[in-house]
């Protein structure tokens, strides 16, 4: 169920004019963007930012409150660690079994521990013991991918040659793209297992193994950081000084790039894999069905690199984000970031080729 917004305020006629060409998702940079509603309550289900009377709020819990979050927005954590996305960790115990450790997870209001990058490692390796523990990735039979538990969020991982290579995929797999079977192990082999402070691959292991593992559950801070504002909806994450405008509305990509000129923005800019995971959140609670949208990183007519839209040399400071074998489309292409669900490398950027025969029409996100 989408969020609950705050009252959208009405725009100006040139702005709500300009927002009838957009139909896909700007990143902002914006000369002029709308203020954030003054005078927020903790309670009121929306992630308020700092303002000259409050310090910014760590989480909202809603007016029937959520686990992990204090009645005073502060946030709840079973001991964990917790990152510049808020993000905590915890342990629930061990046990023989990834179903009984995906349940004990979401009776806290959390699911088994996924990873995005070494960073969500570091921060798990504060906690956790010398032994095993479960990754929230299970394989999917039919692809014989890994894939995570919940929806959205970090992807899982390829099963080569089946599946990949998947440039923007994270684990702490062999150099062949596999996971070494954990020994002795025999039968399905559909879970994974980790341990502290190891550099070796992650272990393919049965999803009910003879010995215990621990478990670590992840949670993410509660409350939306999502408000209606004039032509679509303002989202704000943090620890970023960034403010993202989502019109939900599709749009081929020239419209798109336009829409966002037109306000002084452009296309989206993905820095890091936190600000990916964050962002798809928001627009995942926003529009579940929700295909893509478009995103500032393109291939120019006789260009071979993808560049973003603020480079101008192929040598890139952003890691790869790319999904399944991607980017596969030839000539001048935008890339947009796949949000469908239920697929091992969402949500991940795929390329579009310019001039195909069907257009795309997707929302966009400034």
């Amino acid at each position: 169920m989408p969020p609950r917004l705050r009252p959208l305020r009405r725009a100006p006629a040139t702005f709500a004019l300009a927002l009838a060409l957009l139909v896909a998702a700007c990143l902002p940079d914006l000369r002029e963007f709308p203020a954030e509603t003054v005078g927020g309550r903790c309670g009121d289900g929306y992630v308020d930012g700092p303002t000259g009377a409050a310090p910014e709020e760590a989480c909202d819990p809603g007016d029937v409150g959520a686990l992990g979050c204090s009645p005073t927005c502060a946030l709840v954590c079973e001991g964990g660690v917790r990152l510049a996305t808020k993000h905590c960790y915890f342990l629930a115990g061990s046990t023989n079994s990834y179903a009984a450790a995906a349940e004990r997870c979401r009776a806290a209001g959390a699911h088994v521990v996924t990873f995005g990058g070494a960073d969500e490692i570091a921060s798990v390796d504060a906690i956790v013991p010398a032994g095993d523990y479960w990754v929230g990735l299970v394989k999917d039979l039919t692809t014989e991918a890994y894939t995570p538990e919940r929806g959205l969020g970090e992807p899982g991982y390829p099963a080569p040659p089946k599946t990949g290579p998947c440039p923007g995929c994270f684990a702490r797999a062999d150099p062949g793209q596999s996971f070494p079977a954990e020994a002795g192990a025999s039968g399905e082999l559909g879970c994974l297992i980790a341990r502290r402070g190891a550099t070796s691959p992650w272990r393919a292991a049965p999803c009910a193994r003879a010995s215990p593992a621990d478990v670590v559950c992840e949670r993410e801070p509660p409350g939306t950081r999502a408000e209606g504002c004039p032509g679509g909806v303002c989202v704000r994450l943090s620890p970023t000084t960034k403010r993202y405008l989502f019109v939900p509305a599709p749009a081929l990509e020239p419209e798109a790039a336009a829409g966002c000129a037109s306000f002084g923005a452009r296309l989206v800019l993905l820095e890091s894999p936190e600000e990916r995971e964050e962002l798809a959140r928001e627009i995942a609670r926003l529009s579940p069905d929700l295909a893509g949208v478009w995103i500032g990183l393109a291939r120019a007519a006789g260009a071979t690199a993808f560049l973003w839209d603020d480079e101008a040399a192929p040598t890139s400071r952003r890691e790869p984000m790319w999904a399944d074998k991607e980017p596969q489309a030839t000539g001048p292409s935008r890339a947009y970031l796949d949000l469908t669900r239920g697929g091992y490398d969402s949500p991940r950027a795929r390329a579009r080729r310019g001039g195909q025969d069907t257009p795309v029409r997707l929302p966009v996100l400034s």
